[in-house]
């Protein structure tokens, strides 16, 4: 059986070593002397057992800031524990309030590209390409929605319990909320992607955010 020191408690490593700290000093001392006790050809009783003590009281000591050590990565690593768990939970309550309001913003990009396409066709006669802006904020804000998807599933990846709960309510959300408008924001973009747009390359970035997403709350 493979022995574990960290399953051991901390009583249970002072009880070892004040046992070890009683018994080795006689043991060695008998098997110089060859009786038990007998400190006649050994100096002083109290320099002999100051000699043979002081290596283990050494190594209690050296015990008690190991344990101490160790206490404090504990603590430190269920402090840690808890800051994610606080940052999911933020960043799902966020998402469940859908705080960005994704079906409002996905409704103007649509309105916004159907009339600038519709503004362009009226130009009669009009060979020349038209321009198509988007909104920079609603870009962003859609960018950013993913983030924070990302950044909660980063979180859900370094806790040490209730991952399958955490990942589970995250996948619930995105369906619920997100799935169906990224779909069709998806749909959205792919018209601006055939125009004449300054964007594209951040549109086609954040395509490939949600189409990742999509893939990963799909499995």
């Amino acid at each position: 059986m493979k022995f574990d020191l960290n399953k051991l408690t901390n009583l249970q490593l002072i009880v070892i070593l004040l046992v070890i700290i009683v018994i080795i000093p006689p043991l060695l001392k008998n098997v110089v002397t060859g009786s038990w006790f007998d400190y006649t050809d050994s100096g002083e009783i109290g320099d002999t057992l100051g000699g043979i003590t002081a290596p283990f009281i050494n190594g209690l000591a050296a015990l008690l800031v190991f344990i101490t050590f160790k206490e404090q990565v504990k603590a430190n690593k269920l402090i840690q524990q808890q800051q994610y768990f606080q940052h999911i939970h933020e960043q799902i309550n966020r998402l469940e309030d859908d705080f960005l309001n994704i079906s409002d913003i996905t409704r103007k990009l649509d309105n916004e590209i159907l009339t600038t396409i519709f503004d362009a066709s009226r130009r009669i006669g009009s060979s020349e390409p038209f321009d198509l802006a988007l909104n920079e904020s609603s870009l962003n804000k859609i960018m950013y929605s993913t983030t924070v998807f990302n950044q909660a599933l980063l979180m859900i990846a370094r806790v040490d319990n209730n991952q399958d709960f955490l990942q589970g309510r995250l996948k619930l959300l995105f369906k619920i909320i997100y799935k169906e408008n990224y779909s069709e924001l998806v749909r959205v973009f792919n018209k601006a992607l055939i125009q004449n747009c300054d964007q594209k390359e951040y549109i086609g970035q954040i395509v490939t955010e949600m189409k990742k997403l999509n893939n990963k709350f799909a499995e």
